[in-house]
Parts: C-alpha cells; structure tokens; sequence
C-alpha cells in the first residue's frame, strides 16, 4: 500500500477509536507489522513492511493495534482483546490471508528444508549467509545439514 495513503487511514482509525493522547508513527522495523506502544501512546507501523501489503491487511494491522490501546498492555491477545478487535472490523486477528484469501508471503528470502520455509527475511540474507546455509541444520535434526538452501520468495 502507498505510505502517504496508509499514514492518512492511520491517523482517521485512530481519530475515530481513541482519544487525542494517541498519535501515529512509522518506524523502520522488519519483524512486527504494528506496534501499540503504551509509553508514549503511539500507533506505528512498519513503512517497509507496509508497502508490501495491501490496503485490507494494513487497516486489519491499524485496527488490531487500535485494540490493544483500548483494552490496555495487560490484556494481551486475551478473550477481551478479541471481542474488541472484532468490533472494531478485524476479521481474523492472527491471519497472513489477504482480502482474496490468498497467502501472502510473509518473506522476499527464506532458508528452506524439503520445500517448506525455515526461517524467512524480508531482505536479502548477506553473502556470508549464503556460504554457511551448508553448514546450518535444523535443531535437533543433524541429518538436514547440508540439504538448507536460500530461495527468493515470489
């Protein structure tokens, strides 16, 4: 989604869900979508993580962050947290599916085993990486050592 078009549906849900103790803001981080951050009472969101997305997910991210402000940190993703996020218009609070239904990767890199992602990136691993995936097994698993390998995720 565009940042400029998804700062403004941001700054609207918020507006409309909570009061004007709560402002909005972009941070640079590549493992969580959205951040509900009690301290300063701030909503933010991933810029680099948002353009990769489409509109329904990013407003399902704004609106999961929305609930966690009104219901307070200690709730958690708790019973309470849930039946305020689906007031609110979330359809599927742990969902990766877009509007469509399709699974969206979550990743643009991944390590795979036999197919199946191990571990994901959302940018490309450094070449070190590459060199040493022969070496790397899965936990427990010495028998996967040597057959990992790092694909670009389509």
């Amino acid at each position: 989604m565009n940042i400029k078009d998804a700062e403004i549906l941001a700054k609207r849900l918020i507006r409309e869900h909570l009061d004007d103790s709560w402002t909005f803001r972009w941070n640079k981080r590549k493992a969580a979508f959205g951040i509900c951050n009690y301290n300063t009472r701030k909503i933010e969101l991933s810029s680099v993580l948002t353009e990769l997305e489409d509109p329904f997910y990013v407003e399902q991210t704004i609106l999961h962050e929305i609930a966690h402000a009104l219901v307070g940190y200690a709730a958690g993703h708790n019973r309470e947290w849930k039946r305020c996020a689906r007031e609110l218009g979330v359809v599927n609070p742990k969902s990766r599916r877009n509007i469509s239904g399709n699974t969206k990767p979550a990743y643009k890199w991944a390590i795979k085993y036999n197919g199946e992602i191990v571990k994901g990136y959302h940018r490309k691993p450094n070449k070190d990486m590459f060199t040493r995936v022969h070496n790397m097994y899965l936990t427990n698993k010495v028998h996967t050592k040597g057959k990992l390998y790092i694909e670009e995720v389509a």
